[in-house]
């Protein structure tokens, strides 16, 4: 038996966003830029992110997920730019990504 809890795709969204942005070094940061500590404790530590995902979270978006997810919908005249923006963000990872061993046999047979 195999029991998945799925987390609403909008909570998802913005959490992924604020998470990247709240690891993201700042201009007067007063955190100590660290990769793999700003994991385990970004109130002290900070991640020099790569500029392109920096650009696109605080100048594109203006540090706001509501603005992004506009430009993500359907009728939105970016959605095709977005889409390329969503995949260069780090942890904004699709439900079908997350359980992309479910389309695999051989690991469907290990899982039972």
């Amino acid at each position: 038996t195999l029991i998945i809890n799925v987390r609403d795709p909008l909570d998802r969204f913005v959490s992924a966003f604020r998470w990247r942005w709240g690891l993201l070094c700042k201009p007067g940061d007063k955190r100590e830029p660290n990769y793999p500590k700003s994991w385990q404790n970004p109130l002290d530590y900070c991640q020099k992110i790569p500029q392109k995902e920096a650009l696109i979270l605080t100048k594109k978006y203006q540090s706001n997920p509501n603005l992004f997810a506009e430009a993500l919908c359907e009728n939105s005249p970016t959605r095709e730019t977005a889409m390329k923006d969503y995949s260069s963000i780090k942890h904004s990872t699709t439900l079908s990504q997350w359980l992309h061993f479910l389309t695999n046999a051989t690991m469907i047979d290990e899982i039972k």
